[in-house]
């Protein structure tokens, strides 16, 4: 993800401050980066590198299935961003909860797309490990991002999970026509 380090390699200390200044005043990444180098100037962010991100669909018109938001018809992602998991066991996999007698029948299936992160996701990712995923033109919640991973609702674990709910998102098939107009 991010690292805070200073000119003389990395410093661990600078990250434990900035991360106290996130959780305890309630601070983004970059305005606790920005208090931080007020307080020690040779203090540096680094970035995650953009090769890390599949390209912002909304910018360009190169797949021919489309995922977007329900609220506002943002384009989100393409179908070649979507990471294939193996099913899991269904409710069974969740161990921890207790399962009633018609849960136990219940079909296995997946009720979210697992996918790789997006440009647009960028910011959410500011200097925490999880959170929500909200579409970038209306806010709207469209699910949740682990780095450490999330168990999908078929029992499988993805790790790392950028993880939207099918319920949230809207597919569409782009036509050979439109990319002509």
């Amino acid at each position: 993800m991010y690292c805070v380090s200073s000119h003389v390699g990395q410093s661990r200390s600078a990250a434990v401050v900035t991360a106290y200044l996130m959780k305890c005043h309630k601070m983004n990444f970059v305005d606790a980066c920005a208090k931080l180098q007020q307080l020690k100037p040779d203090v540096k962010l680094r970035n995650v590198p953009k090769e890390m991100f599949a390209a912002d669909p909304s910018l360009s018109t190169c797949s021919e299935v489309a995922y977007r938001c329900k609220m506002c018809r943002r384009t989100l992602f393409n179908g070649s961003s979507i990471l294939s998991h193996p099913v899991g066991h269904g409710p069974t996999a969740f161990g921890h909860k207790k399962l009633s007698n018609q849960q136990r029948g219940y079909e296995t299936q997946c009720t979210s797309y697992f996918t790789e992160p997006v440009q647009w996701m960028e910011q959410a990712f500011l200097g925490v490990m999880n959170g929500q995923l909200l579409c970038p033109k209306c806010s709207s919640k469209l699910g949740s991002f682990n780095w450490c991973g999330e168990q999908c609702s078929c029992g499988r674990w993805v790790t790392p999970a950028f993880q939207m709910h099918k319920n949230r998102v809207d597919e569409k098939h782009i036509s050979i026509a439109t990319f002509k107009s």
